[in-house]
């Protein structure tokens, strides 16, 4: 997923947004295809590779087509709605996950995954968001500066720290939950989605009248 990223502005330059996100929820309904289909540990890598760079490519071009569609006077509120979708998917899913394979199969979980990955791919389409002109390639751009953009530094760090304490917590509370004899661990993602659709509305307006530090 962090691999693929890095090429996300030659494909953006060649075929446009909207094609390297149909790329991408291509690449992620053949993946989810696969874990239903594969048998050894190795084919199952393949198919996450496949899925690693299907969500780099869909998750990048969704939200780059979002900062083209949002008015830059509520870009913070616009943004702050957008990741609320995202979060709430991934509180939602784990729960709803752990539903499908304890009470029906794997394979139901699989087939769940596949039609909402078509979903998404049908809203992409029916989306009629243009997408803003890109700027000139700058010359003798260095490689260190195609990896990293100068002053996304502190923000860097900060979503690193955030994403390894919440996606451990993610990862493992329902195994941790299993062991323990902890029912219903599916309400904890419930809980934290609430509170996430009560902080983003007014953290997006903070933003857009405060700034972001």
């Amino acid at each position: 997923m962090v691999f693929i990223r890095l090429f996300t502005d030659a494909g953006v330059r060649k075929f446009g947004k909207k094609k390297c996100l149909y790329l991408g929820l291509l690449c992620s309904f053949l993946a989810t295809l696969s874990y239903d289909m594969f048998t050894s540990i190795y084919s199952l890598i393949v198919a996450r590779i496949l899925h690693g760079i299907g969500f780099g490519l869909s998750t990048t071009f969704a939200a780059a087509l979002v900062a083209d569609v949002i008015p830059v006077q509520r870009r913070g509120e616009g943004i702050g709605y957008f990741g609320l979708g995202s979060t709430v998917a991934m509180a939602v899913a784990p729960a709803l996950g752990v539903m499908l394979l304890t009470d029906f199969s794997a394979n139901m979980l699989f087939f769940t995954s596949m039609i909402v990955t078509f979903l998404a791919a049908v809203s992409a389409k029916l989306c009629n968001a243009k997408e803003a002109p890109l700027l000139a390639e700058k010359k003798h751009m260095s490689t260190r500066h195609k990896l990293c953009e100068y002053g996304t530094g502190i923000p860097s760090i900060l979503t690193i720290l955030f994403g390894a304490a919440y996606g451990s917590v993610n990862t493992f509370i329902v195994m941790m939950a299993s062991e323990v004899g902890i029912e219903n661990a599916g309400l904890f993602f419930i809980v934290g989605t609430i509170f996430v659709f009560i902080s983003r509305p007014f953290g997006g307006r903070i933003f857009d009248s405060k700034g972001g530090f």
